[in-house]
């Protein structure tokens, strides 16, 4: 008889935040923690939890980057330390945010912000996966189309869907690909990677107020195409 699944409910915090969560190893003990715009979730042994301010950008209401988009745990240089990647989900800006190995007076965490890429709006999810087979995950995003119906700036501007390439290390560089560029296609509240061809790489699938679902197909593996390529 197949098993009923069944989940316990752990209240980490009732209290009202702004948009954007993540969930990652922020402080190197080997246990998951949560992320909000504004604060850090610490677990504990037992499953309980200590709520730490964060500041990555979003600590003043969203006055000026708006809402948060969701955020990834990860070293980006490599110096050991877990760096925070993030972006304003409905104005201009990709960010990470680097873990600074000196601590502030009061013992909690310091980050320091890194531009990825502040030239278009919108871009409202990150995925993370390995898209081009090097071992290390890329930054995947686009842009949404008209999420606040006017509210937003640059909202009719081309839409596209983007990859950023990088090696982590003490001075990592993104690079930016377009996988579509004004042709109408952007993306939504997400973008999901998943092989769903079972061709061994990895395809993007999304879908917006212009329309989709849209499924972009990685050719990587393809005999016919050496580099990286969506149909």
């Amino acid at each position: 008889m197949p098993l009923t699944a069944r989940a316990a409910r752990d209240a980490v915090d009732g209290t009202r935040c702004n948009m954007g969560r993540g969930c990652g190893d922020l402080n190197g003990d080997g246990l998951n923690d949560v992320l909000t715009p504004t604060a850090w979730y610490e677990q504990l042994p037992g499953r309980k939890w200590r709520k730490h301010p964060l500041d990555i950008g979003f600590s003043d209401g969203g006055r000026v980057l708006g809402h948060a988009s969701n955020m990834i745990v990860y070293d980006v240089n490599d110096d050991g330390l877990a760096d925070i990647l993030v972006s304003s989900a409905h104005r201009y800006g990709i960010f990470w945010w680097e873990q600074l190995s000196e601590r502030a007076p009061n013992g909690e965490l310091r980050f320091r912000k890194h531009v990825i890429d502040d030239t278009w709006t919108q871009a409202h999810y990150l995925g993370w996966a390995d898209i081009n087979g090097d071992d290390t995950p890329e930054l995947i995003t686009g842009k949404r189309f008209r999420a606040h119906n006017g509210g937003d700036p640059d909202e009719d501007g081309p839409l596209g869907v983007y990859y950023y390439e990088f090696t982590p290390g003490p001075n990592p560089v993104f690079t930016k690909h377009a996988i579509t560029y004004n042709e109408g296609i952007g993306a939504g509240m997400n973008i999901v990677p998943v092989d769903i061809d079972g061709d061994g790489d990895v395809d993007l699938v999304t879908t917006g107020k212009w329309g989709g679902p849209v499924i972009f197909e990685n050719m990587t593996r393809s005999p016919y195409h050496a580099c990286l390529r969506f149909d």
